[in-house]
């Protein structure tokens, strides 16, 4: 199927549109690309993701956020599933359920896809942690990327929910992000896991922003 696919429609590299092989990420890009790796706290909340938010990595996500390309999300996944094995797989902390961050309706218009659940379900899939749809949004948000740092956690601050029937009492859980910038999202999002019993709440994103301080 995936040779098929690739007969089809050739892949391109998801960060500048190039030809590239079955990774869809360039030779050129992968040399120059931001990568991170990293373990960083941000609002409170353990996260990992390989690239920072800058630079060709921010042009690749941007890209990503306009197109539903089945394609992109297994290879960005792919480089979220590498930050999660070498810093939560075999530790301590090792997840028991996978969620991401929600969406309201305008974000599900603008976007006609939530990336976030996509590359959730695609890293679910190569770590073989079940997926679950946890979290609902209860509060429409301003949008987040024109907030300032102490604007996004007051944004954030109770905007989610555990949806009904949802069961997290002692679980660990991954929620998997886009791009974390100041944490406040899910730092709010953790917030509400904690609250209806979840014993512990990690991230992974495909970005985030560069701290002084990594570990």
């Amino acid at each position: 199927m995936q040779t098929l696919l690739d007969l089809l429609f050739p892949p391109r590299c998801i960060f500048c549109g190039e030809a590239s092989d079955a990774s869809r990420i360039c030779g050129v890009c992968r040399s120059e690309l931001p990568w991170c790796g990293a373990l960083e706290i941000k609002n409170g909340v353990l996260v990992t993701a390989p690239l920072y938010y800058e630079g060709l990595a921010r042009n690749g996500v941007l890209r990503y956020k306009k197109q539903n390309v089945f394609q992109n999300d297994r290879a960005l996944a792919a480089l979220i599933a590498v930050c999660v094995r070498n810093h939560y797989l075999n530790k301590t902390v090792v997840p028991d359920l996978i969620s991401y961050v929600g969406q309201n309706a305008v974000q599900r218009y603008r976007h006609g896809f939530n990336q976030s659940r996509n590359l959730a379900l695609s890293l679910g899939k190569m770590l073989d942690i079940p997926v679950k749809p946890l979290l609902t949004k209860t509060l429409s948000l301003a949008k987040q990327s024109r907030s300032n740092a102490e604007q996004r956690r007051a944004n954030a601050s109770g905007a989610y929910s555990l949806k009904r029937g949802a069961d997290v009492a002692g679980k660990c859980i991954l929620l998997v992000d886009d791009v974390i910038t100041t944490g406040s999202t899910v730092g709010a999002c953790a917030e509400a896991l904690k609250r209806a019993g979840a014993d512990t709440v990690i991230a992974a994103g495909l970005a985030i922003t560069k701290l002084r301080r990594t570990f």
